[in-house]
């Protein structure tokens, strides 16, 4: 027979098995949210700070919760994007191109729900992403 504590687990890890469900919900709802800025921002001459802010805090929602689920992969990318705009933000075509980089790689993770770190494809990606983020530092004289 189950004892108090093992029926409390058991709920436990039910609870997070759900919620690691509702987590796909979410970002894709966050996903749509940072598309809609993104799209916004390259279509403008000037930059709109709600929209590259919009955009920061949905990258930023799935950089926190992805992780928390066994999305490490959508974390890492994320986590290379929140990067990037902490230290520039979308003003330049290079950025902006280099947030739709991250955002296609975010949208293809999800799509395919890929869970974990995405094995020797997923280190490709981040290295890919992240020298790419330490390359326009470097060209910008950015000190991160």
């Amino acid at each position: 027979m189950n004892t108090e504590m093992e029926l409390r687990v058991k709920a436990a890890e039910e609870a997070v098995r759900q919620l690691a469900e509702e987590f796909v919900d979410f970002a894709q709802d966050d996903m749509k949210v940072a598309r809609v800025n993104l799209d916004r921002l390259r279509a403008s001459t000037n930059l709109v700070d709600e929209d590259w802010q919009d955009y920061f805090t949905a990258i930023h929602n799935i950089k926190g919760l992805g992780g928390s689920f066994g999305y490490h992969l959508i974390s890492y990318v994320a986590e290379s994007n929140c990067r990037l705009l902490k230290f520039l933000p979308p003003t330049s075509d290079k950025v902006l191109r280099l947030c739709e980089a991250h955002l296609v790689a975010l949208e293809k993770i999800l799509e395919r729900n890929i869970k974990g770190d995405g094995g020797e494809a997923g280190r490709k990606i981040i290295e890919k992403l992240v020298s790419s983020v330490d390359e326009i530092f470097a060209e910008m004289n950015v000190k991160s």
